[in-house]
């Protein structure tokens, strides 16, 4: 019987290449599925290295349909995401782009497509936070696939643990003895954390072994649930410095950004302050990671094995 094709957008970011390796890497799902990767540039390392290693590789645009139409032709399974747009017309172009993925898929006639989704933040919070739409616009594509014929099932990962190296969550140097962590989170707000460039892969590899269980699911994808004064001490601990957790204000908050990035605080805000009010997942978080989290056949990343892979320079 010949492998499933199982083409994979984002075959260079950090979530579908842990996909690609996952498989490639697994003796039952290596030989079940025939990896499509699909990438802007054919020339990048990883995709060279997933080429190596058995993946076709193909290259498409967001903004080219015939590249999506070839790039999902022949498709079994199609894992579709999209990177949050934090510019002026962000929100539409983002859920275009994911649009166009399920129309690709559906044109393609594949049979399952595996989405990298987000939560409906005005719907869960009776339009009180409107503007949040670096995670809303993954969310209007899922009901986009709802609508559809094609079956879908959504990966939600929850934090990035990558996020402690850059800007948003960074510990900052105050003075030469105290890095803080800032953000708008009480002490009692939990995150989910998850390595996604590791740890993708091990959520998504259950799927691809019994796609029809998981269709209609919402996969919340987490290693566990930290406040981020607990993450601070562990950080403290892997590291050897002093860091500490404050709260801060939404406007201090956004003072901290980059430059390019405080035009467009105001959505990043409107996110943390989802997450610190409704929670990440909504409600019954705790519930919905533990049920993903016992899903997964392999042991997932810590926090404190994060930080060993990946030393902090600070």
């Amino acid at each position: 019987m010949s492998p499933k094709l199982l083409v994979v957008f984002g075959a260079s970011g950090q979530q579908g290449g842990s996909v690609i390796s996952y498989v490639l890497s697994d003796p039952e799902l290596s030989k079940e599925y025939h990896i499509r990767a699909v990438t802007r540039n054919t020339q990048n390392q990883k995709i060279i290295d997933f080429e190596k290693r058995g993946a076709e590789i193909a290259q498409a645009d967001f903004t080219d349909k015939a590249s999506l139409d070839e790039a999902c032709s022949g498709a079994f399974m199609v894992f579709g995401m999209t990177v949050s747009i934090y510019e002026e017309d962000g929100r539409k172009r983002e859920i275009d782009q994911g649009k166009a993925l399920v129309d690709a898929a559906i044109n393609a006639g594949a049979e399952y497509f595996l989405w990298s989704s987000g939560l409906n933040v005005t719907s869960i919070t009776g339009a009180r936070i409107t503007n949040a739409y670096g995670f809303e616009s993954k969310a209007i594509v899922e009901e986009y696939i709802k609508s559809s014929n094609i079956k879908g099932i959504y990966y939600i990962p929850g934090c990035f643990m990558q996020n402690f190296r850059y800007f948003i969550l960074k510990p900052e140097e105050e003075t030469d003895k105290q890095y803080v962590i800032s953000s708008v989170f009480n002490n009692d707000t939990y995150l989910p954390l998850i390595d996604v460039e590791k740890d993708s892969g091990k959520f998504i590899g259950p799927i691809l072994r019994q796609p029809q269980k998981y269709v209609n699911f919402e996969i919340c994808a987490a290693q566990g649930l930290y406040t981020l004064d607990d993450i601070a001490r562990r950080l403290s601990v892997s590291t050897g410095y002093d860091i500490v957790y404050r709260q801060v204000n939404g406007e201090d908050l956004v003072k901290k950004f980059p430059q390019p990035m405080q035009k467009y605080g105001s959505a990043m805000v409107e996110l943390v302050t989802f997450f610190r009010d409704y929670g990440y997942y909504g409600p019954n978080m705790k519930q919905k990671v533990a049920w993903a989290v016992r899903q997964v056949r392999e042991p997932l990343t810590s926090i404190e094995e994060f930080i060993a892979d990946n030393p902090y320079d600070f």
